[in-house]
């Protein structure tokens, strides 16, 4: 039977068979280490180890004489106890554990953007966290860069996108003065030297110069691309790629968290942010895989050029 407990012990608790020796020795009788060589065959080089590791589990009790002798005398007392501290022993562990679980599930959040100002305010804490952004957009409207550096002339610009939206639909973006703010706080961190990378849709570059030449002309819409490829110059910490993919929703992209967002016609924003590594790391793909397939803007400004100078 107390085979059988020992046995246990090895096989659920980690003992070695080296120790089950030193206590099957100690059964019915105290001994010194020299003596527990004799009846285990263990060098003595060897014994103090297991020695130690058995008097700190507290199976074995060490006396401080000398030499010391140990003893397995109230087996029961000190199997019980050795039990319980490795049952506590875990409880503490799982505890430790679910409590790292509830933090990575804090960090790990989801935040549903259910409007503009949810939307803008959340695009405000990615560029006061951030230094790096990649952003992949249906409609070049949602550009910064597309806009003029100053906030008359952004002003101007976005007044003519907003005229518009209720016959564009989709393709355009929030309107008001918070929008405005955050095109602004965009560029000022573009001036601040901080990347910023876009993939914006041909379709949507396209919309974005109809409507210039529209409400202002063709000179005018000949103006704003010579100021893109200026601005593009001016900062080349600002990217901008062309793609002919089909871009079913808007990203914000940083290494630590990723937006989505969609807009309406009348442009109501719903969406999500998150800094799930999961979620962060799908976008980022998404957006790779995109990217393999974009040319730069520049090629197309200039034949924008040409078109608005016939």
């Amino acid at each position: 039977m107390f085979h059988d407990i020992l046995s246990l012990l090895e096989s659920e608790f980690g003992l070695k068979n080296n120790h089950l020796l030193i206590l099957e020795a100690l059964q019915h009788k105290e001994k010194t280490a020299v003596s527990l060589v004799e009846d285990t065959g263990i060098p003595l080089g060897r014994i103090y180890g297991f020695l130690n590791d058995l008097e700190y589990q507290r199976l074995i009790h060490k006396t401080s004489s000398h030499p010391a002798f140990y003893s397995f005398h109230h087996k029961k007392k000190m199997i019980h106890e050795f039990i319980t501290s490795k049952f506590n022993h875990l409880l503490d562990i799982g505890a430790k554990i679910n409590s790292q679980l509830e933090d990575i599930e804090k960090e790990e959040s989801t935040t549903v953007i259910n409007n503009s100002n949810e939307f803008v305010l959340s695009s405000y804490s990615m560029l006061h966290q951030e230094h790096s952004i990649k952003i992949l957009v249906r409609s070049s409207s949602a550009i910064p860069d597309f806009y003029p550096f100053d906030e008359n002339g952004l002003v101007t610009i976005r007044g003519a996108i907003e005229e518009t939206r209720n016959k564009i639909g989709k393709q355009t973006f929030t309107s008001g003065n918070i929008t405005t703010q955050l095109f602004l706080k965009f560029q000022n961190y573009i001036k601040q030297g901080r990347k910023v990378e876009y993939i914006v849709t041909k379709e949507g570059a396209d919309l974005f110069f109809s409507i210039i030449k529209k409400k202002f002309g063709a000179a005018k819409a000949k103006e704003r691309a010579l100021q893109i490829i200026s601005q593009l110059k001016k900062y080349p910490n600002s990217v901008i790629y062309m793609t002919t993919d089909f871009v079913p929703y808007n990203v914000y992209l940083s290494k630590t968290k990723a937006q989505i967002y969609l807009t309406s016609g009348e442009g109501f924003i719903v969406g999500f942010t998150s800094n799930s590594r999961g979620v962060v790391e799908f976008y980022d793909k998404l957006y790779e895989s995109i990217k393999k397939r974009v040319t730069p803007i520049h090629p197309y400004l200039r034949k924008k050029l040409k078109e608005f100078s016939r």
